[in-house]
């Protein structure tokens, strides 16, 4: 039984069935693609939440910072930050420096974390903050997401985004 061998327009040859495969396959990253967080459902959930910023206040920290960001945990465990600028984190720097040289050791990372949190958090629901609370990881997430955000990227991610021309 020979089975039909086609070209596509990349110039690869396939067979039917690897084709119709890759066509379910597509479907398949569509159909889920509908489960997608979208800005509007976002501002559709923080809107259901007591004490929510506005759009028009989001609109404002944008203007003031730049992009904001939403971390989602959950439904109702939301983050809004912004990112860091150099400065920022250059005098976060200093202070951890600063505080080694008075103790003899430097501070735990999480002292870092929490200083990164608390200088570029817009605004986090109720349940984000007892997440901070009673959820260990929290904090470190939402400062790897704001360094993320911040291009502060590791080697592997930026080597990634350098082409040689």
């Amino acid at each position: 039984m020979s089975e039909e061998i086609k070209e596509d327009s990349k110039g690869t040859f396939e067979t039917e069935r690897e084709i119709e495969a890759k066509a379910a396959e597509e479907t398949s990253v569509r159909d889920s693609s509908e489960e997608i967080v979208t800005k509007g459902s976002i501002r559709d959930v923080m809107s259901r939440i007591e004490g929510a910023p506005s759009s028009a206040q989001i609109d404002a920290w944008k203007e003031e910072h730049g992009d904001v960001f939403v971390f989602l945990l959950s439904e109702d465990e939301i983050f809004l930050f912004r990112s860091i600028t150099r400065t920022e984190f250059s005098n976060i720097q200093m202070q951890m420096k600063e505080h080694a040289q008075a103790t003899g050791s430097a501070p735990p990372d999480s002292v870092l974390e929490d200083m990164i949190v608390n200088q570029t958090a817009l605004w986090q629901s109720p349940r984000a903050t007892l997440a901070l609370e009673k959820k260990g990881g929290t904090a470190s997430a939402l400062q790897e997401q704001i360094m993320l955000n911040s291009y502060f990227l590791s080697a592997q991610i930026s080597n990634q985004l350098v082409v040689k021309l």
